[in-house]
């Protein structure tokens, strides 16, 4: 019976941290964003349904700026 708890608290505190690396994880993600320039393609699917887009996330003097545009499909872009 002792060895079913502390493998019980063993494992409650493993998620415990596993919870923490996440929340850590995002955090410095969103951080990033605040701070770094990037663009990348990504692929968005719901369903039987996808959709290819393009990405530039600008940082700079005035701002951050970012440009999504459709790759395929009915042309679209969103520029923020």
């Amino acid at each position: 019976m002792r060895i079913l708890a502390l493998l019980l608290f063993a494992l409650l505190a493993q998620a415990a941290r596993a919870e923490d690396d996440a929340l850590a994880w995002l955090q410095r993600m969103h951080a990033a964003t605040q701070k770094l320039s990037y663009t990348g393609t990504f692929v968005y699917r719901s369903g039987d349904q996808s959709e290819t887009s393009r990405i530039v996330h600008v940082v700079g003097q005035y701002g951050i700026r970012e440009r999504l545009e459709t790759l395929e499909g009915y042309p679209r872009e969103i520029v923020r």
